[in-house]
């Protein structure tokens, strides 16, 4: 049976920077509180850099596991026992959450005017701008509406660029709006749900009953 005094009040103290003789005295807790110190000074600077280097999560484990053969096994602090377990298991959850990369767009819907992509800006659309939508998607489409009429559907089945081009596994729209009026955008993140419908209301109907939420855009060109 091991000593779990580290765990309920010894790395308190610790970080109080109080003085703790059982701990001095004590193998159990001297273990733990040398595992604590091993986690502390692995971590080290990990976060401080915007893209952490490549490979830094193993160096983390190596140096924590390093010990293990060499020693007795960890105290219950290691095991995830109490508020020392706890603190460790945080933190290595979001150095690990930290490290990743973020998930590409599987749907994103843009204004191309005078060469430049302006996202948002909603109010700013004027006729000759580009609705550069996307569907990063196998099977995803996009679907454009003007007023209440369907202008465009671009999906794999028809492709006809520039208007509708293919974008790796999915479609991309480049369609001019050179006319005034208000538009919708559904550009979807998964696969689309069948024929495109005639109107925007019969679209949005669509989306509800089938519970989609692609991404989406209203605006109105000028």
């Amino acid at each position: 049976m091991t000593c779990e005094h580290f765990d309920r009040e010894g790395l308190a103290r610790q970080e109080a920077g109080k003085p703790d003789p059982h701990v001095d005295g004590c193998s159990d807790c001297q273990t733990a509180r040398a595992t604590y110190r091993l986690m502390t000074d692995a971590l080290g600077d990990v976060g401080g850099e915007l893209f952490p280097r490549v490979g830094w999560e193993d160096e983390v484990l190596a140096k924590v596991r390093a010990p293990a053969a060499s020693r007795r096994a960890p105290s219950r602090w290691w095991m995830g026992a109490g508020v020392g377990g706890a603190l460790v298991a945080a933190a290595v959850i979001a150095l690990v959450i930290v490290g990743r990369k973020p998930a590409p767009e599987l749907a994103s819907i843009s204004r191309v005017a005078g060469g430049a992509v302006v996202r948002g800006g909603a109010a700013d659309w004027t006729a000759g701008d580009t609705i550069d939508a996307r569907s990063r998607v196998t099977g995803g489409a996009v679907w454009i509406y003007r007023g209440d009429a369907l202008l465009l559907a671009c999906s794999a089945d028809t492709i006809a660029p520039p208007t509708c081009a293919r974008d790796g596994a999915g479609v991309r729209t480049a369609l001019v709006a050179d006319k005034v009026g208000t538009y919708d955008v559904i550009a979807f993140d998964r696969a689309a749900p069948g024929l495109a419908p005639a109107s925007v209301d019969e679209a949005n109907a669509l989306l509800i009953r089938q519970g989609l939420r692609p991404r989406t855009a209203h605006f109105d060109v000028r």
